[in-house]
């Protein structure tokens, strides 16, 4: 009995330790893989990320749906690379904020630029 719980609590520990330091070392990746693990990560928040939508960064995919991977910006105003998919071309110049878990990111919808928190402000106003 006691080397099962012995077992379980290694099981349990590695696995911890694994989506901790997944998390930490696949920050600057926002691969298929990585997207997938964040999303049922339990030790990875819900954020919101903000961009500015242009041309350059959609590529055209099967389907007529779009990829887009850019610079976003989290709510404190820290950036971070972020891949994301629109069924269509979006609008150029237009300001999104994403529902992200790490890099998977759930869904986005369009905000003025006056819905964005001022750390956000800061990085996508004055930079794009």
């Amino acid at each position: 009995m006691k080397k099962a719980i012995s077992m379980i609590l290694l099981v349990l520990t590695i696995g911890t330790v694994t989506l901790v330091t997944w998390s930490y070392f696949t920050k600057d990746d926002s691969s298929e893989l990585v997207q997938l693990v964040d999303r049922f990560n339990p030790f990875v928040p819900e954020k919101k990320v903000y961009v500015k939508t242009s041309d350059e960064y959609g590529v055209l995919q099967e389907h007529d749906s779009y990829e887009y991977t850019q610079e976003g910006v989290n709510e404190d105003g820290q950036k971070i690379k972020i891949t994301f998919w629109a069924p269509q071309k979006l609008k150029e110049n237009a300001y999104l904020e994403l529902d992200a878990k790490g890099k998977h990111v759930e869904s986005y919808q369009e905000v003025t630029e006056q819905d964005l928190p001022d750390a956000v402000k800061d990085e996508l106003v004055t930079t794009h």
